[in-house]
Formats: structure tokens, sequence, C-alpha cells
């Protein structure tokens, strides 16, 4: 309150100087942040693993004796929401969810945006490879008919293909029908067809199904807007694709400010809430996950028109007033507090952002009081290397012989297989005897293996052809000197 540098006290020191508002603040605020507090802090690799953790010490808790209804779980990263509940589902039997899920992280969106992207890229009746193998081995399209779904992407990786018939994908999966198709350039009845599809699958969560009605009303709301999705007039490609590409962009700007509300009862069980959630909330156990920047306080909105400096002169909110707001939400959860468990993900990434929170950096130094730090690690433990030996049975032997057998090109072994058994004898074993190979991939490109083939197979027939012809010339010369 005092300390002008400390961002939490922002609003409180403005009102004791407002005219009106300072006669409503007490002369004297309660120190409740002072008292005694356990304080523990946890750094974790990843933020699925703060996770993890965080569900072992909650069921350790309480099988002390926490009191679910005393505890409150802060998520600032809306995405830890599912592993947050899937981590507590086993140790808690009921819980309060006060915070929206974006529809932007489920599962259908992704689907979703997959078959937009399908579309953008079919020409006539063919379909890319990539799109397709995504979509086959979408979970979604697993639950719908795995057998189907592995044969085509086995079938397409063995031949090489790069544009897919839509015919070969019109299998007997309804599913599949709908999704390999032509679609308008505004394809709502498109993915409205499929979603209805989808959310009919008996092997469906009951989240899943959620996520599926929230898609629907969001299509049917554009759908009043844009009018009616399918029209007969005919576009070209161009102008197709160009359509579909705003049509992904608006969605995918719908689908970002969407949110999917949770809801429970507010009176029993374990809270799980949101930063802005827990305002004039007190709670004696509280927990507080991604306590990194840019997840708490959250990176500013810079989508704005207005310039800082206009915004900052005009007394117009700016960065500063998040960052008071999220400061004073911190403060204030923890200020009754008497169990406090504090998370943070220990990995930056590649540009050293996302390192810890700058309030957990006021707490270690500046509060006065005392934390208790954790680290989850994996400790090192060296193993002995054992070399790995195959022995040479019968079965071994025979199948060594088959490599001097050869092919239609190369009769032996070959100059290649040649260089891996000296570069690697395991590595040779692995390829060529037991036969092991890389998953295979689609190859838009000729790669030097099929350039190889080609080239062998063309000088093959080109000798076989000069090979007939002197052969048919000595035979001429032979029956001219006999007659002769």
């Amino acid at each position: 309150m005092n300390n002008d540098c400390q961002e939490a006290g922002r609003f409180i020191r403005e009102y004791q100087k407002h005219p009106i508002l300072r006669d409503t603040l007490t002369v004297g605020f309660p120190s409740n942040f002072r008292k005694q507090k356990s304080v523990k802090l946890f750094s974790s690799p990843q933020p699925v693993g703060q996770t993890k953790l965080m569900a072992q010490i909650i069921d350790a808790e309480l099988k002390k004796g926490m009191v679910p209804e005393d505890t409150l779980i802060v998520l600032p990263d809306e995405k830890l929401l599912m592993p947050v509940l899937h981590g507590i589902a086993g140790s808690v039997e009921k819980l309060n969810v006060t915070m929206g899920f974006s529809l932007s992280n489920t599962p259908l969106f992704n689907l979703i945006e997959l078959l937009v992207e399908l579309q953008i890229a079919r020409r006539e009746d063919y379909f890319n490879h990539r799109q397709v193998l995504a979509l086959l081995s979408h979970p979604y399209m697993v639950a719908a008919g795995a057998p189907e779904a592995n044969a085509k992407r086995k079938e397409i990786l063995n031949h090489n293909w790069t544009r897919i018939p839509e015919s070969f994908l019109a299998t007997a999966v309804p599913v599949h029908r709908l999704i390999f198709k032509k679609s308008s350039h505004i394809p709502l009845t498109y993915l409205i067809e499929i979603i209805t599809e989808i959310g009919s699958l008996e092997s469906l969560t009951d989240f899943d199904r959620e996520y599926a009605i929230q898609f629907m009303k969001l299509l049917n709301r554009m759908g009043t807007v844009v009018g009616n999705s399918e029209s007969d007039e005919e576009v070209s490609t161009r102008e197709n694709n160009k359509s579909l590409k705003s049509f992904l962009r608006l969605l995918k700007q719908l689908v970002g400010a969407d949110k999917i509300a949770v809801t429970g009862e507010p009176l029993k069980g374990l809270q799980v809430m949101g930063v802005l959630e827990t305002r004039n909330l007190d709670f004696k156990n509280v927990v507080i996950l991604s306590l990194n920047e840019g997840a708490f306080p959250a990176f500013g909105n810079k989508g704005s028109y207005i310039p800082y400096n206009i915004r900052k002169a005009y007394g117009m909110p700016t960065i500063e007033h998040q960052d008071a707001m999220y400061a004073y939400l911190f403060y204030r959860v923890l200020q009754r507090a008497e169990n406090i468990f504090l998370f943070y993900n220990s990995e930056t990434d590649v540009l050293g952002q996302g390192e810890m929170s700058r309030y957990l950096q006021q707490l270690i130094y500046e509060s006065g009081l005392k934390l208790e730090r954790f680290a989850l690690h994996n400790a090192i433990q060296p193993a002995t290397i054992h070399p790995i030996t195959i022995q040479k049975d019968e079965k071994i032997l025979s199948a060594l012989a088959q490599l001097n057998v050869g092919n239609r090109y190369f009769r032996g072994i070959s100059p290649s297989v040649l260089n891996m058994y000296l570069e690697c004898r395991l590595k040779f074993y692995f390829n060529s005897v037991a036969r092991i190979k890389e998953p295979k991939e689609v190859d838009e490109d000729i790669g030097a293996m099929a350039l190889g083939n080609i080239f062998h197979g063309v000088m093959e027939r080109f000798y076989k052809q000069l090979a007939e012809k002197k052969k048919i010339i000595w035979l001429s010369m032979v029956i001219l000197m006999i007659t002769k």
C-alpha cells in the first residue's frame, strides 16, 4: 500500500486520493497477508508436469484431512483445465468449475480446421495426401471406424499417392462419405452434417458431445449472418479457395472468443476457477498453477488501434492497468489463505520467454514469507551399456543367404547395404536381415531410391534391346555365310 513500486496497490492508492471514494476506505487495512502461512513453491518442467504433480499433492493432502470445500485451484492458463480434471478425478468426488473452456482447445476444432483445409487443397475430385492422412488418423475418425481408416492410410502410404481420388476414400463408414466429398465455398451445411454424425458416435465422452453441441450453435449463428451456406452458383477454383480461406479466418476468430461454460455446485466439492473468478473469495487452501510470465500475468492485448502514448496521455487503460489488476488478484487470493501451493514451469521456450512470474519473485524476495521450494526432476542414473549381440542361428544364416539372390536390378549385396554393414552391423541386421523398416511416408518428390530404380530399369531395357539387335545381326551374318 505504501510502496509506489508495488503494482498490486495501485488502484487502492488512487481511490485514497479520490474526493468521494476515499471516504469509503478504512483508515487501517487488515494485515492478513503477514499472518503465519505455509507456502510451498514447486517447479516442474512443462505445463502438464505441473498438473500431474498438483494431483499427487492434492491426493496426499486430502488423505491428511484437507477439506475439499476449503480448497481452491486457480488456473491462469485455461488450456490446463482438462489435464487438471483428469488428474484429480480419482481423488475428488465432487468439484465445481467456475471458468470457461475455449473451443479453440478442443479436438473437434482441430478436425474442423482439417476439413476446411481439405476443401482448400482439393483439385477437382482429388484430395491432398496431407489433409487426408491427418484426418484418417484423427481420434474421431478412428472412433468412427478404425479398421477402415487404418486400411486406407496403409494403402496410401504403400502406393505413395500424393493425390487421392474421392471414389477411393468413400468407404462404408458414414463419416467418411460425408467428409470426402466436394463442398461449397461456404461449407456450413457440410460441417454441420459431419458434426452431427460425429456427435452420434457411441464411443464419445460427454465432453466430446458438449463440444459438438457448442460448435453446432456457433455454426448456426454464422449461418444467420452469411445466409444460405449451400449455393448452386458455380465459382472458379481460385474464388472458391479465397472464400474458404476467408471462412476459416472468420471461424478462428469466432471460436477464439467462444467458450464452453463448465458449471457445477458452488457449495460442494473442490473449487476450480480462473483468475478473474477469484475476486472477493477467501479459501483456506489455495493452489495456483502456471505462475510464469505470459500466463500470470498474461501478455497484454496489443490489438488496439490507439497507440500506447495516446492511451497513457488521456488516462485510458494500458498494459500497466492490466498488470496491476492481476497483481491485486494474486495477493488478494493469498491474503487469508493458510496453506498455499504455487506451481510454475521451470523450462523456458527457445527465446527465453516464460520465466518465473514477477509476482513469485516479489513473494520470494519482498514479502517476508518463508517459502519451501521443491523441484520436480528425474534423478540421473547412469546405466551400464551392454552390447547387443545377435547369434547367427539357422534362420539368420538363411536370411543372409537370401541377400545374395538379389533382385531384378542387382544380383548380390548392393553397395548401400555393404556400407551399412561397415558403418553399423546392428543397423545392417535390423534393416536387411530382420526386415525392420522405418514408417512409410508419402514422398512428393522423387527420392534417391526411386530415381535409382527408374534409372536401372531404363538401362536394363536399353541394353536388352541392344543385345537383341546384336544377336539378330550376328545370326544374319551366320546364315549369309552358310548360304554362300
